[in-house]
């Protein structure tokens, strides 16, 4: 620690101790930061009154040997006392020169002790500059903490920009996929569709029936989601068992990664692409060669069960034969 940070660290001391609480807490936070010992803290304890041990902690702090004291209190302190830390921090850099008002701030801060002590008597026109000085210091550091700020917040409302485009970019993606699907999917949308109403046609319907009351509308609205989960549970399950089936099928095939989809391990055999798009005809041409190689297989196994019939058959014939030829040695 410097003598600049002791000088500043002394100044304040009388108020520091008017505002900050020096309790356990507050001293074991500067223990743990290695700024006062074990015994600093019990003798500091020993006082009864808050200002004598404020007193005590700053000569116990100024007098010690790390370097860092200075900004490890204010570390300390910024916990309860934010503010009263940047203050701290500000008057350092005000005795080390570090804060030089601009002309503008200058002026500004004479206009306003003039407006406010101009013609009165109790101070002199030295006193009046002190104070136009210290008011242009408080200035300055407000307007640098103020462009700080405004550094910070204009890299989160980049940040927000950003995430706000990336959003707007996925749910062009997910329009264009929904455009895509009811493009490629019209006509089986439509006839699925026919007859149906909106969840707004029915609502439309209930509050333009004289007999129904808002709560029709509302119980209404109930039953279209209720029938709604239905379905929804329905199709899960249904989803549930297709997975099933499909792992089913991959283990048949041979395939080790159960995850591969069903349509490139369909291509793979067919030697023809597969996917959601394609036509009907095509689609026909996939799954008749896929049924002719079926029943290739089914041709294959009628085989080898053959043989293996056959070799059991001759199997058992040598077993008798052996038997006989026992039988005979034994005699």
């Amino acid at each position: 620690m410097d003598d600049t940070e002791r000088m500043v660290l002394r100044r304040r001391k009388q108020h520091l101790s008017e505002i900050v609480e020096v309790n356990k807490d507050f001293l074991f936070d500067l223990k743990g930061q290695e700024v006062i010992t074990e015994e600093t803290v019990s003798l500091i304890m020993l006082e009864t009154v808050n200002a004598t041990r404020m007193l005590r902690l700053i000569e116990a702090i100024v007098s010690l040997k790390p370097t860092d004291g200075f900004a490890k209190f204010c570390l300390v302190l910024s916990k309860n006392y934010k503010w009263l830390s940047k203050d701290l921090t500000a008057d350092l850099r005000v005795e080390r020169g570090e804060i030089q008002p601009t002309r503008e701030l200058i002026d500004e801060a004479a206009v306003l002790v003039h407006r406010k002590f101009g013609t009165s008597k109790r101070f002199s026109e030295a006193d009046k500059r002190d104070m136009a000085e210290m008011v242009a210091v408080k200035l300055q550091i407000a307007h640098e903490e103020w462009q700080l700020e405004a550094a910070k917040l204009n890299d989160e409302l980049d940040e927000a920009r950003a995430e706000l485009r990336r959003r707007e970019a996925a749910g062009l993606r997910i329009y264009e996929m929904q455009r895509g699907f009811v493009r490629d999917r019209e006509k089986q949308l439509v006839t699925h569709a026919h007859d149906m109403m909106t969840t707004r046609d029915a609502v439309k319907r209930c509050l333009a029936d004289p007999t129904r009351d808002g709560g029709a509308v509302l119980d209404q609205l109930r039953n279209n989601l209720d029938q709604l989960f239905r379905q929804m549970a329905l199709a899960l399950n249904h989803r549930e068992a297709l997975y099933y089936e499909k792992e089913k099928s991959l283990r048949l095939l041979g395939v080790k990664n159960l995850r591969t989809p069903l349509d490139d391990v369909i291509g793979r055999m067919t030697g023809k692409s597969v996917n959601a798009h394609m036509e009907v005809e095509d689609r026909t041409d996939v799954v008749e060669k896929l049924e002719r190689q079926v029943e290739k297989l089914e041709g294959t196994v009628e085989k080898y069960v053959a043989v293996e019939q056959e070799l059991k058959r001759q199997l058992g014939e040598r077993d008798r034969e052996i038997s006989k030829l026992r039988h005979m040695v034994q005699m």
